[in-house]
């Protein structure tokens, strides 16, 4: 169920007026939160960072400002889903991903990775 709501909440963040997106969904803030916890619990996979690099790189961006967030709460939620991605478990399933050529990963490492900073791809770029 987490897996299918971190899909859920990628297609809404990035559909672009073809449905109902997070900018228009009331709850989206608490669903994020929520989220976020809820994938913590859990063990990584390539599938779950790639979704939380999504969206991170979502409430990263300015666009998110249309949601309605308590005071500070975009950036309480954004270190959330930065710290989680940041832990140790979550940054070597993303390394092993990325050698393994995984395609999700590799598009994270180049595409998102250098504007959140993420761990995974910055450590290993520098033990090089």
């Amino acid at each position: 169920m987490v897996d299918h709501t971190g899909l859920l909440l990628t297609i809404m963040a990035d559909s672009g007026g073809t449905g109902i997106t997070l900018d228009h969904y009331p709850p989206a803030p608490a669903v994020l939160e929520a989220y976020c916890a809820h994938a913590g619990r859990l063990e990584p996979s390539v599938q779950r960072f790639f979704i939380a690099a999504q969206l991170a790189q979502h409430l990263h961006q300015s666009a998110t400002g249309r949601m309605v967030w308590p005071e500070n709460g975009r950036e309480r939620v954004l270190d959330g889903y930065l710290s989680l991605l940041n832990r140790d478990d979550w940054c070597t399933i993303a390394r092993t991903g990325l050698a393994t050529g995984d395609h999700r990963v590799t598009w994270l490492a180049e595409a998102l990775a250098p504007g959140l900073g993420l761990r995974a791809f910055t450590d290993a770029a520098n033990d090089e």
